[in-house]
């Protein structure tokens, strides 16, 4: 192993060391699984079995004064997207091809988006959205940590400064 392969690896074991002695277990689990997992393109659950969870978060966010619409295609920048956040608008767009399970977690990312930090870019809002999804749909970290591999320190960095915001927003959406 080379000098800058191992320098590499003390500085991510001292981060993660960090990581372990101040965050919770679930945001650990994903941090580990987002330095493991090469980025790639997410898998959508093709289930049913959130149906009513679905219901109950857009509830919880209808009376945090957003409104959540269901439609197809739904684009961003030109890119198809599973969902998007409306900021000035208080608006949420869920794409309604997407089955149950799948709709759960996207509208858990999009709910993240609702209390992101406000001086996140949009890659640093992914990082902390995606780890509210994580906590709040408690569907498996693998395709929520593949989502966020292409940004793994920057979304380090958000976990370590917004750990409790993300738990806090998580409780929110979920409570």
């Amino acid at each position: 192993m080379d000098l800058l392969a191992r320098t590499r690896f003390f500085v991510l074991g001292a981060v993660l060391a960090l990581l372990i002695s101040m965050a919770p277990f679930r945001l650990m689990g994903l941090t580990a699984e987002m330095f493991m997992l090469r980025p790639g393109n997410t898998h959508n659950a093709a289930t049913t079995a959130h149906y009513w969870d679905v219901q109950d978060l857009s509830t919880r966010l209808n009376r945090l004064g957003w409104r959540i619409i269901y439609a197809t295609p739904i684009t961003m920048d030109g890119d198809r997207v599973y969902g998007i956040t409306v900021f000035d608008e208080h608006v949420i767009a869920i794409d309604s091809g997407l089955a149950w399970d799948a709709r759960y977690a996207v509208l858990a990312h999009e709910g993240g988006h609702t209390h992101q930090p406000f001086w996140v870019d949009k890659a640093q809002g992914d990082c902390y959205a995606e780890a509210v999804a994580t906590l709040v749909a408690q569907d498996g970290i693998r395709e929520h940590a593949r989502y966020l591999a292409d940004n793994r320190w920057t979304c380090l960095g958000v976990f370590l400064a917004e750990w409790p915001s993300i738990y806090n927003t998580a409780a929110t959406l979920r409570d």
